[in-house]
């Protein structure tokens, strides 16, 4: 699933960068700023669990 095979990626390669954006300033594209694959999983964790204290849970 799309889940294992991020989760596996997190595993293999937790320091490398995961996604980036670009700051706009006048008009320019600036340089990117990147989050790596286990900050990102980091936070997934946490919005689930917060998802779950709300009493949403896995159809």
């Amino acid at each position: 699933s799309c889940w294992d095979i991020f989760r596996l990626s997190v595993e293999k390669y937790p320091g490398n960068p995961m996604m980036g954006r670009r700051e706009i300033m006048d008009g320019k594209a600036g340089k990117y700023t990147w989050v790596t694959y286990k900050e990102v999983y980091d936070t997934v964790i946490k919005v689930g669990a917060s998802i779950r204290s709300c009493g949403i849970n896995k159809v």
